[in-house]
């Protein structure tokens, strides 16, 4: 699926072109050959399945001599997003020889942001996982607990944007990993449910695209411990938060952005996306206090962009 329409306003993409993108442009910071040989390396989640069972070891483990019977009514909330934290993204394999002259949009904040986002630059992937103790179960499925927005493609030759769907079924490795159903138990005086989960997301764009991966481990306890474990790409940005749903109350669990942020995305950096290679380990335990509370405002250029980009919110 894919919309095409006429852009003519190239004054504020102009204005926002950075001093040193026109060497990037002309050099391609790397060949065709070698970006391809590097896209199609990436095309596996991180450590895959082999990599569920050591994420299980640091959840949590059932304790059989506590034995405890709850009506809790505790639910949380957990959301995932991984985003852009660029002001748009060069084609890598934009080429002066044949004309070819694309940019993506990016998701231009560098903050995390819970409510809202999408005023604020949105995201690229986003999963979220209710841990309801009412019924004892993690609450996930495809279809309503994982987005990934369209791309957005501006042909900076004739001012034409693109929006082009993305794959959704890039968080499979999520569903196998748990066989559908979350690990429940009872450790240390309260009931505990664990959750894997996994995406390798690309950019429908490009084709061949270098995975934007993650394979994460979630435990969650009634009394409102929680434990985050296992691996991501390191770049270019994650934000993980909890909520409890009844009172609304939130915490950032996670964040981290690349050191490049708000610049332009360019070919070289993606051998940020390879397995292996900048990888970074999270590792959190953490008792809920809430107090999360968004307190930025959207950069100018979110409003710019989505209407160089055609982007209709």
């Amino acid at each position: 699926e894919s919309e095409t329409q006429e852009k003519t306003d190239g004054v504020v993409c102009e204005a926002l072109v950075e001093d040193d993108e026109e060497s990037a442009m002309s050099s391609l910071d790397i060949t065709d050959e070698k970006y391809r040989e590097i896209a199609t390396e990436d095309d596996d989640h991180i450590g895959g399945l082999e990599m569920a069972s050591e994420i299980i070891n640091h959840l949590y483990k059932p304790d059989n001599s506590v034995q405890r019977n709850s009506n809790s009514d505790k639910k949380f909330k957990i959301t995932v997003r991984s985003f852009l934290p660029y002001l748009y993204v060069l084609d890598p394999l934009n080429n002066p020889a044949t004309g070819r002259n694309r940019i993506d949009l990016a998701n231009i904040r560098d903050y995390p942001q819970y409510h809202n986002v999408g005023e604020h630059g949105g995201f690229k992937t986003e999963q979220t996982f209710i841990f309801d103790f009412s019924q004892n179960l993690v609450i996930y499925n495809t279809a309503e607990n994982y987005r990934v927005p369209p791309t957005y493609l501006l042909d900076r030759n004739t001012n034409q944007s693109q929006k082009i769907a993305n794959d959704e079924s890039n968080d499979i490795l999520t569903n196998i990993q748990n066989n559908g159903e979350p690990t429940r138990g009872i450790n240390q005086g309260a009931r505990y449910l664990n959750f894997l989960a996994a995406i390798s997301a690309g950019n429908p764009a490009v084709d061949p695209s270098p995975n934007i991966d993650y394979t994460l481990g979630f435990g969650v306890r009634e009394d409102g411990q929680y434990k985050v474990y296992g691996v991501w790409d390191g770049f270019p940005a994650l934000e993980i938060f909890i909520e409890e749903l009844k009172s609304g109350n939130a915490e950032l669990v996670y964040f981290l952005s690349t050191s490049d942020a708000r610049k332009t995305f360019k070919p070289k950096d993606i051998f940020n996306l390879i397995d292996g290679r900048g990888d970074v380990q999270i590792n959190v335990i953490k008792q809920f206090e809430g107090g999360y509370g968004d307190n930025k405002l959207p950069y100018s250029e979110v409003r710019q962009l989505y209407q160089l980009f055609n982007v209709k919110e």
